[in-house]
């Protein structure tokens, strides 16, 4: 074969690898970009995602902060609302017990107490003067018991025996303390304001 066609032909069989080498980079070249453009794709898809999932995380605590915040505050209002009417009905106790309905039941109260102490027992009612006179009554033929007036007691009376084992507090003040979560309750129940 002359050298002209022997040249020929190696060029040709080196376009053709070159062509080949050439195709086959440019496929790979294609491979891996599409490759590298998918992984890219799925980082930023989860970088979104993580993102989101932080973002949707703080925004419920910002809700969940200002939902607890609200109820702080409705509550707050409910304790100011209620402070107020037990002051209210605090400030009026004093001159309950000058009302009828509270006399008339003054002689079951008084006994219900003396129940509460042996006839033996020494014991002292203390009450505020306007309660003495009438408690002076209720306690007659219990020489064990004696009245002693005391403006510090509060709207009703308090029967102790002598040596401080037994104490009866049957003031209005007292009462009021012990009713004041039932008393709240349907306060809030008749104002609409009931959780």
């Amino acid at each position: 074969m002359p050298l002209d066609q022997l040249l020929a032909a190696l060029e040709r069989a080196a376009r053709s690898t070159a062509e080949r080498l050439v195709a086959d980079a440019r496929a790979e070249a294609e491979r891996l970009t599409t490759a590298a453009d998918e992984n890219i794709a799925r980082r930023r898809a989860g970088t979104i995602e993580a993102r989101t999932r932080t973002q949707r995380a703080a925004l419920e605590q910002v809700l969940s902060d200002a939902r607890l915040s609200a109820r702080r505050e409705i509550l707050d209002a409910r304790e100011s609302l209620l402070a107020r009417l037990f002051d209210a009905a605090i400030a009026a106790l004093p001159k309950a017990i000058d009302l009828p309905s509270y006399r008339d039941a003054l002689s079951r109260r008084v006994s219900a107490a003396l129940e509460c102490i042996e006839a033996t027992d020494r014991a002292v009612i203390r009450a505020s003067q306007s309660l003495a006179e009438p408690l002076q009554a209720l306690i007659a033929g219990h020489d064990n018991v004696s009245i002693e007036p005391n403006e510090n007691v509060g709207s009703g009376f308090r029967l102790a025996t002598v040596d401080g084992v037994i104490e009866v507090d049957d003031t209005l003040e007292s009462r009021l303390r012990i009713e004041r979560p039932q008393l709240a309750r349907e306060a809030l129940r008749r104002l609409g304001l009931a959780p």
